[in-house]
C-alpha cells in the first residue's frame, strides 16, 4: 500500500491553489461556435525516454528525461517516478516503500525575484500550521549552473519533526517548483541522495509528443465537433476538415477564389455551366490518384438522405440535381457529370455570381470512397481517414490534443512539419504560462483579457488583431406565438441595452452591430436605420399587442457554460425581466451540439454568431435567414421576394441593393435582433512568421515559418 504523508501535502496543495499567479487565462474570443478554454486538464503521462542526460548519471541514480515536460532529473534506481501522477503535480517521486518524497510542480512565474516567489510560497505553506520554523538556504547552484532559491520548513508532528524542503528555479516565464517532504531523521540520514536528486533537476523547451518545438506550430485550436466535410458546419471543425481534406476551389487569405486540386475551370455564356480541369498527379494520402469520379462521388455522398447533412441543401443545392438526391428522388446529382479522369462538369440552376465562392465550403471537398464506404458513418474517427488536402491526421488523443502532420506531395506543401492544437495546459499552468515559456506559439485572447494584455510591457507587442466578418445576434422564431407579432420582437428589442451589453460584458472590446452584415461586407451599411434602445415604447408595443393579456412562454435556448448561461445572456434575461416584467426560461444545450441543435431547439429565442464562409451577402441574409434556410424562422414575403431576385441578378449594384432593402426590411421588423460585431485577437510569440487569421474566422497556418528557439 502507497503510503502518503498527509499533513504536507494537503498543505501543499491548499497552498498551490491559492498561490498561483493573479493573472488570468485568456478566455476565448467569442465566435460563432463557442469553443472550450484550455483548461488544466494534463496531457496523457509521457513515458520515461532512454535519451541520456548531458552530465554522467551517478552510481545507483536513474535518470529521468521528459521531452514533452521539457525536464529531467537523476532519481535514486529502486524509487519510482510518475510524471503528471496526480495532487497537481508535475512528477511524483515515491521511495521504495511507496511513500511519497518529491513533488515537482509548474507555475506561472509571479512578479518579483525568486527570493521574493519564495518568501510567498513559504508564507502559503505555513499559513494554519502551529510554530513552524523556517530555515532559508539561500540560493544554490543546481549542476547545470542554473541558480535555485530553496529553504526549509520545520514543524512538528507526532513522534518526531517534518521536513518540507522547497526549491525554486524559473526559465522564462515558468517557475518550477520542487518540494522534498520527509521526516528529520530521513532527511538527515539520506542527505546525499537527496542532494543528488534536487541539484540535477534542469528545464530546457519541450517537445511535445515527441515533435521538435522548431518544427511545429503550437496553438490551442480547439477540437473538432466532426470531421466530416458533408456535416460539418461550425468554425473550429472547419478549421481542421480545410486541413485535412481540400476541394476543387479555396478561399485566399484576402477572399479571393483560387484553383486548389482544380488547375482551372471555364464558366459558359449563361454562367450556369461551370468545366474543372484536376490538377495532373493529385492524390490522397495514401497516394491513389483524385480524379473526377471521386469529386462526383463526394458530392452525391453529401446530397445522400441518410447522412441528413444540415449544410448540402444550402451550400450544394444550387446544382441541378442535388435537391432531388435530397429528397430521394434521384439516385445521383444529374448536374455533376464526369467527362474523363481529369475533368468534371458542373451544372447549376441559375445563374449565381457567388457559386465558386459556396463551392470552397466543406460540402464540396473530396473524400476517398475506399475509406468512408465500408466504415459508414463514424468513418472519420477512424486512424487513417486518408484525406485530400494539405495535412494528414497524425494524432488526435478526445480532450488532450490534435496534431496534424504535413502531406509533402500536396500541390502547394505547408512551410512546417506539423501544427499542434493542445487541449488542456499542464498541472497547474495556465494557458498564457505555456505561452510565455514558449512551449506554445500562440494563444487566443478574449475580449475580458484585452485591457491587461494592452497594458503589459511585454504581451502589448506580441498582440495581434484579425478583422473578422462576423455577426453576435439573439435569433427569434417568427413562426411561433409571442412573436409572430412584429410588435412583440420590436419591443423585445427596444428593452435591450445593447450599448451598455458591450460595456458591461465585453469591456467595450466588441463593435455594437446595426444590422445582420459585419463591416467589411459588401452591402455593409452605416446608414442603415436601427432600432434603438427605448424601454419606455417597448412597454407601449407590449402592452399593444397580440398577446398583452396573455403572454406565452419565452424560452431562451442557449450554450451550457458550467451549468448556466454565458454572462451576455444572463444580462440580456436580466434586462427583460427589468424593462418587461417577462422571466425568460434557459434550455441550456452543450457546447459540442449547440450549432448543430438549433433547428430542433425547444426555445423560441436562441443565441447565435455567424461568420461569414465567403464574402457575400447572400450568406448571411438568404443562408441564415430565408424562410427555408439553416435558420431562417423570420418569416416575411416581401423579404423572401428580394432574397431570390438577388440570387440571379448579374449586376453587382443592383444586386446589393436589393440587399440592402432586405436587411432594412429585416432590422425594422426585429427578425434578428443584432448584437456586436467581434474582431480576433491573438497573442503570437516573436519567432513566429507568416500566421494570420482570415476575415472567416480560419487560421492561416500553411505558411508559418518559426524561428529557432533560444
Amino acid at each position: 500500500m502507497r503510503r502518503v504523508l498527509l499533513p504536507a501535502l494537503l498543505l501543499l496543495t491548499a497552498a498551490l491553489a491559492s498561490g498561483c499567479s493573479g493573472e488570468t487565462e485568456p478566455a476565448a474570443t467569442p465566435v460563432p461556435t463557442p469553443t472550450a478554454d484550455p483548461t488544466a486538464t494534463p496531457t496523457a503521462a509521457p513515458a520515461q525516454t532512454a535519451t541520456p542526460t548531458p552530465d554522467p548519471v551517478p552510481e545507483g541514480f536513474t535518470p529521468f528525461v521528459s521531452q514533452e515536460l521539457g525536464v529531467s532529473l537523476h532519481y535514486p534506481s529502486q524509487w519510482t517516478i510518475t510524471p503528471t501522477g496526480g495532487e497537481g503535480a508535475w512528477l511524483v517521486i515515491q521511495d521504495s516503500e511507496g511513500i511519497t518524497r518529491l513533488l515537482l510542480f509548474a507555475r506561472q512565474a509571479a512578479s518579483g525575484s525568486l527570493n521574493e516567489q519564495t518568501e510567498a510560497i513559504i508564507l502559503s505553506l505555513t499559513q494554519g500550521v502551529g510554530n513552524p520554523r523556517v530555515e532559508r538556504t539561500g540560493m544554490v547552484t543546481l549542476d547545470d549552473g542554473t541558480q535555485a532559491e530553496r529553504a526549509n520548513i520545520l514543524y512538528e508532528v507526532e513522534g518526531g519533526t517534518n521536513v518540507g524542503r522547497v526549491q525554486l528555479m524559473q526559465r522564462s516565464e515558468l517557475a518550477y517548483l520542487m518540494v522534498l517532504i520527509a521526516p528529520l531523521t530521513e532527511v538527515e540520514r539520506q542527505q546525499e541522495t537527496l542532494e543528488t536528486m534536487m541539484l540535477s533537476f534542469r528545464s530546457f523547451p519541450p517537445a511535445p509528443y515527441g515533435i521538435p518545438r522548431n518544427s511545429a506550430f503550437t496553438m490551442p485550436l480547439g477540437e473538432p465537433t466532426t470531421l466530416d466535410p458533408a456535416i460539418a458546419r461550425e468554425t473550429t471543425s472547419h478549421f481542421f476538415v480545410a486541413s485535412l481534406f481540400s476541394g476543387l476551389v479555396r478561399i485566399t487569405s484576402d477572399l479571393g477564389i483560387e484553383p486548389d486540386l482544380a488547375e482551372s475551370w471555364e464558366v459558359d455564356d449563361a454562367g450556369m455551366v461551370y468545366t474543372f480541369t484536376l490538377r495532373d498527379g493529385i492524390t490522397f494520402h495514401d497516394g491513389t490518384p483524385i480524379t473526377a469520379e471521386d469529386f462526383k462521388y463526394s458530392i452525391e455522398r453529401a446530397a445522400d438522405p441518410a447522412l441528413h447533412s444540415e449544410t448540402a441543401h444550402s451550400y450544394l443545392g444550387d446544382i441541378v440535381g442535388v435537391l432531388a438526391k435530397l429528397n430521394g428522388e434521384a439516385e445521383e446529382v444529374s448536374g455533376v457529370q464526369v467527362v474523363n479522369e481529369r475533368t468534371v462538369r458542373i451544372t447549376i440552376d441559375e445563374p449565381k455570381e457567388y457559386f465558386l465562392a459556396k463551392l470552397t465550403y466543406p460540402s464540396g471537398a473530396i473524400v476517398d470512397r475506399r475509406t468512408v464506404e465500408p466504415l459508414g458513418f463514424d468513418w472519420w474517427m477512424s486512424d487513417d481517414i486518408n484525406g485530400s488536402g494539405p495535412y494528414r491526421l497524425a494524432r488526435w488523443e478526445e480532450g488532450e490534443v490534435v496534431i496534424l502532420q504535413r502531406f509533402d506531395d500536396y500541390h502547394r506543401p505547408a512551410s512546417l512539419g506539423h501544427v499542434v492544437s493542445p487541449l488542456g495546459t499542464l498541472p497547474g499552468v495556465s494557458g498564457l504560462a505555456m505561452y510565455l515559456s514558449d512551449a506554445w506559439d500562440a494563444i487566443p485572447v478574449g475580449t475580458g483579457s484585452l485591457d491587461s494584455v494592452r497594458e503589459s510591457e511585454t504581451l502589448s507587442g506580441q498582440l495581434r488583431e484579425f478583422p473578422q466578418l462576423t455577426t453576435h445576434y439573439v435569433g427569434v422564431d417568427g413562426s411561433q406565438p409571442p412573436f409572430d407579432d412584429p410588435d412583440v420582437r420590436r419591443a423585445f428589442l427596444l428593452a435591450l441595452d445593447r450599448g451598455r451589453l458591450i460595456e458591461v460584458v465585453f469591456d467595450g472590446n466588441v463593435q455594437l452591430a446595426k444590422g445582420l452584415l459585419p463591416p467589411g461586407m459588401p452591402g455593409y451599411s452605416e446608414s442603415l436605420r436601427e432600432i434603438p434602445y427605448d424601454p419606455e415604447e417597448a412597454r407601449r408595443l407590449l402592452a399593444g399587442s397580440t398577446y398583452a393579456d396573455d403572454f406565452p412562454d419565452v424560452v431562451f435556448s442557449a450554450v451550457d457554460r458550467g451549468g448556466e448561461p454565458s454572462d451576455m445572456v444572463q444580462f440580456i434575461i436580466a434586462a427583460w425581466r427589468e424593462a418587461l416584467g417577462i422571466e425568460v426560461q434557459v434550455d441550456l444545450i452543450e457546447t459540442d451540439v449547440y450549432y448543430y441543435s438549433l433547428k430542433n431547439v425547444v426555445g423560441n429565442m436562441w443565441h447565435g454568431g455567424w461568420v461569414a464562409d465567403y464574402p457575400d451577402p447572400e450568406n448571411f441574409l438568404d443562408l441564415l435567414l430565408h424562410s427555408h434556410a439553416l435558420e431562417g424562422k423570420y418569416v416575411n414575403d416581401g423579404f423572401d421576394s428580394l432574397i431570390e431576385s438577388a440570387r440571379t441578378e448579374r449586376d453587382r449594384e443592383t444586386r446589393l441593393r436589393m440587399y440592402g432593402e432586405a436587411e432594412q426590411l429585416l432590422i425594422d421588423e426585429a427578425g434578428i435582433f443584432p448584437l456586436f460585431h467581434v474582431n480576433d485577437y491573438v497573442l503570437v510569440r516573436p519567432r513566429v512568421q507568416g500566421f494570420r487569421v482570415n476575415a472567416l474566422g480560419q487560421p492561416d497556418v500553411s505558411a508559418v515559418t518559426l524561428q529557432p528557439l533560444e
